[in-house]
């Protein structure tokens, strides 16, 4: 089923049920309760984001783009991810777990990082997974889902990461 899509302003569409990226070639399904955000057009359509609490304090995003950086392994992406944090003034980082896994069939790696962000004493926990797409003849796309939340809401908020992972299929190239 396609997701449904309802304007809720200039700035935002709202996401339902299936999600389809047909510029990344990704479709993933958001759990039944929850809403996605995306940025309307002509903005470019990269992934949406879902706030799990309110105000922003727990959100998943789901995210394509073109490989920019250049990485060669998924790995650059986690330390590209943690001199981010660092860039950002968080403190304490520390990777708690790094993992191989799949999504949309694609190898893919699992990290958990544990820091202090300088907006908070509570400590904050980002979990990713983080794929490549090899595309013959051109650049390759980078697939992102990226949980951020607190230390005492991750493990009741990772299992909306790992739903949308689960779901999440790849399409043909462009």
């Amino acid at each position: 089923m396609l997701g449904l899509l309802a304007q809720t302003g200039s700035a935002e569409v709202q996401v339902r049920g299936r999600y389809i990226n047909y510029d990344y070639a990704y479709s993933v399904t958001l759990p039944k309760d929850l809403v996605g955000h995306r940025s309307a057009a002509p903005t470019p359509n990269h992934g949406f984001g879902i706030d799990i609490s309110k105000p922003g304090k727990s959100y998943v995003w789901a995210d394509a783009s073109y490989n920019a950086a250049e990485w060669r392994s998924s790995g650059d992406a986690v330390r590209a991810r943690i001199n981010l944090l660092r860039g950002e003034g968080s403190t304490e980082l520390s990777v708690v777990k790094r993992a191989a896994t799949r999504i949309g069939g694609l190898t893919a790696i699992r990290y958990v990082i544990r820091y202090r962000h300088p907006d908070s004493n509570a400590p904050s926990m980002l979990e990713a997974v983080v794929a490549l797409r090899r595309n013959p003849g051109g650049v390759a796309i980078v697939y992102t889902l990226e949980l951020i939340t607190s230390e005492s809401r991750y493990h009741r908020d990772r299992i909306v990461l790992e739903s949308l992972r689960r779901s999440w299929m790849l399409r043909p190239l462009p």
